[in-house]
């Protein structure tokens, strides 16, 4: 004891004293006074702690169980630190539910060390995701909001406005297109069947013979130029009214004007008729060449029309031109009087000539080119009135 009154307990053995008798704490009694009267200093190097009292040691209780060691307060420091190291090994090898003390026993509460490779804990870092900051976030939304409006954007201009449109579009025409067909029906049927019908006309009939037909097989040229007065007043109607409601619209316009080349040349012949070859043989023999096809030229300048687009005028003047030609073989050969009149004596001299037999059928060849021209004009006046009527019907 020393001379404040306080019990130093050793740690170990001097050298020039024998060790102390170790207290006996089986008595209830003695351990109550040593407790009272001699409180024990920490030491430093062996830190307990008393955070929990430490229970006595009940000389009557049952032997412990658990895998701890007593804690040795009297033991040296070198063997202090083997308890520690052998305290060590044992918690890293024992459940943390053996320990009695819980977390708070010193030499238990060392974490183990992990087995965990390097690699893997990295991996599993840079794995967990990180809150974004807020000013981010708000930026990520505005873009999201940008990218619908842009999307709702394009679905109107690729979508609703070009099927608006397309509605709008339709509707338009199938207006149009009834007001067209009241005057197409007008003329139709009075191609067809000589009426004056807003009906739509039915289907084409190649076994019927049509209005058309039968003033062609009357061979009255004057019933022939009446009845094209009449049916040019009714086309007009129709040229003028498409025009009106379809100026832009080439669908519309080159399928009239492919009409109207062969109703115009139809209608062109109906009036005017061809020029005379009489009065071509009169005029090429009281005058030249050039001056009798300059005739023919103004003559056929009549048909010629905004629209026309027919051969028939070139076959024509090559017609009227290989009359020409076997007209001055003659008047070479001195077959012609002073009038103009060709002898029948020189055209029986001279009609198994080859020359004159080649004149001759150069000129039966342009006559029926011209010929097959007009025919086909005549015939698409009436047949091509269902290529019209399957545009502009609903």
């Amino acid at each position: 004891m020393n001379n404040d009154g306080n019990v130093k307990i050793p740690h170990g053995p001097q050298a020039d004293e024998a060790p102390n008798e170790a207290p006996d704490f089986s008595s209830k009694d003695s351990r109550k006074d040593v407790d009272e009267a001699t409180p024990v200093e920490s030491n430093s190097e062996t830190e307990i702690s008393h955070e929990e009292p430490i229970e006595p040691t009940n000389a009557n209780a049952a032997p412990e169980t658990a895998d701890t060691e007593p804690v040795d307060i009297f033991a040296t420091k070198e063997e202090q630190a083997e308890s520690d190291k052998q305290t060590e090994t044992s918690a890293s090898t024992s459940h943390i539910g053996n320990n009695p003390f819980g977390n708070r026993n010193h030499y238990q509460g060392k974490a183990p060390k992990s087995n965990v490779p390097q690699f893997f804990s990295d991996a599993v870092v840079a794995s967990t995701p990180i809150n974004q900051p807020k000013g981010k976030n708000k930026l990520l939304l505005i873009g999201a909001g940008i990218g619908v409006i842009i999307v709702a954007a394009i679905l109107v201009f690729t979508v609703i406005v070009p099927s608006v449109s397309n509605s709008m579009l339709k509707q338009k025409i199938s207006t149009n297109n009834r007001e067209i067909r009241k005057v197409f029906n007008q003329y139709a049927h009075f191609i067809l069947d000589g009426t004056d019908s807003e009906d739509n006309i039915e289907e084409y009939d190649q076994s019927k013979e049509y209005n058309i037909t039968k003033i062609y097989r009357q061979e009255d040229p004057s019933a022939l130029t009446n009845f094209y007065r009449t049916a040019n007043e009714k086309f007009t109607k129709v040229k003028d009214k498409i025009n009106e409601l379809y100026p832009e619209r080439t669908e519309y316009s080159t399928k009239i004007a492919d009409y109207a080349s062969d109703f115009e040349l139809s209608y062109s012949h109906a009036i005017y008729g061809d020029y005379s070859e009489e009065i071509l043989i009169r005029k090429f023999l009281q005058s030249n060449r050039d001056s009798a096809l300059s005739d023919v030229e103004n003559f056929y300048k009549k048909y010629a029309t905004e629209n026309y687009s027919s051969t028939y005028i070139g076959d024509a003047i090559n017609y009227y031109e290989s009359i020409i030609n076997i007209i001055a073989f003659y008047k070479d050969n001195k077959c012609s009087s002073e009038d103009g009149i060709l002898t029948g004596i020189c055209y029986k001299k001279y009609e198994n000539s080859t020359p004159l037999q080649s004149l001759i059928t150069d000129k039966n060849d342009f006559y029926d080119q011209k010929r097959n021209v007009m025919m086909i004009a005549n015939e698409k006046v009436c047949t091509q009135l269902w290529s019209i009527y399957e545009q502009i019907k609903e």
